[in-house]
């Protein structure tokens, strides 16, 4: 019979009664350890550096919070896998979460019926979230791989004047700061911006910046 490598996870944050009981749960699965906890954020590398989890546990309450949270961690610890474990989270917060460096969510709620097969699905190296929050990651990714596209495609309509002035436009360039930079008139400036309005189907200079810029 073969033994399962154990998982070692780490808790953050307020760990309420409910929590207690799960991480106690959690004990007894055989094949994963609590090897650490803290409630403060700031001491939360410092922990971890000592346990070296697996897989973090963070208990925090609101969307908002929580991509704060795991951004911070993440800036020290940019290796941490970390599963959020809030009070409710929608679809949209919950991708949100996710895009912004959680391997996973779940709800309270949750945590007897999925928070098992999520730590594990973590740990062995994959995404955990409900069928509609993967889609919509995936239905983003998508989307920005093809502005991508569509943007560069955009650019080489361009001439080679016309990606100069793009590119000054990007550097916060003014209309006069292009004409002096490229030694021509304002008035040629403000006809190459028309041609480039038309060929990127925009209508100010502040669109083509939110068009091209990552």
């Amino acid at each position: 019979m073969s033994i399962k490598p154990t998982i070692r996870v780490m808790s953050v944050g307020y760990r309420s009664p409910e929590a207690r009981a799960f991480e106690d749960f959690l004990q007894q699965q055989g094949d994963i350890k609590v090897v650490g906890t803290c409630n403060e954020l700031q001491k939360i590398p410092e922990v971890a550096w000592k346990c070296l989890p697996h897989v973090m546990l963070m208990y925090l309450r609101g969307t908002q919070l929580a991509v704060q949270g795991i951004r911070g961690v993440l800036t020290e610890l940019p290796e941490a896998r970390i599963l959020l474990i809030t009070p409710t989270c929608s679809t949209q917060e919950a991708t949100e979460v996710i895009e912004g460096g959680a391997w996973g969510v779940i709800a309270f709620a949750e945590m007897g019926s999925q928070g098992v097969r999520a730590i594990r699905t973590i740990r062995g190296g994959e995404i955990w979230g409900s069928r509609k929050v993967l889609s919509s990651i995936v239905n983003a990714k998508v989307r920005h791989a093809t502005e991508q596209i569509t943007q560069s495609k955009a650019m080489q309509t361009l001439t080679g004047r016309e990606g100069e002035i793009v590119k000054l436009l990007q550097s916060g360039a003014s209309n006069k700061e292009i004409a002096a930079r490229l030694n021509i008139s304002d008035q040629t400036v403000k006809t190459h911006l028309h041609n480039i309005f038309s060929k990127l189907n925009v209508t100010s200079r502040n669109k083509i910046l939110t068009k091209l810029l990552p």
